[in-house]
């Protein structure tokens, strides 16, 4: 089954970010996460299998505000656009 056009996906994610500055301003990340479906679980395997690799393009927005001097709240915005699905 296909999600179709306005359909909406919740996701749970568990994350890790890391950043090297790179220039004045710029900076390279990597992140690492854990995608667990959120609400209505799923039964099997319904559009692909189990092992199948998806590789998004993604353009996105940070927000984020200082709130101690190590921590920060905030937000991500942005478009993911698919690339490709393979199998190993």
């Amino acid at each position: 089954m296909t999600m179709r056009i306005g359909g909406i996906h919740n996701w749970n994610y568990k994350s890790r970010w890391r950043e090297k500055k790179i220039a004045r301003g710029k900076w390279r990340f990597h992140s690492s996460q854990t995608k667990n479906r959120a609400g209505k679980q799923l039964e099997g395997f319904h559009s692909a299998p189990k092992g199948t690799t998806f590789v998004w393009g993604i353009r996105a927005r940070q927000v984020l505000r200082k709130v101690s001097p190590n921590r920060y709240k905030g937000h991500m915005t942005g478009t993911k656009r698919f690339i490709k699905r393979f199998r190993h």
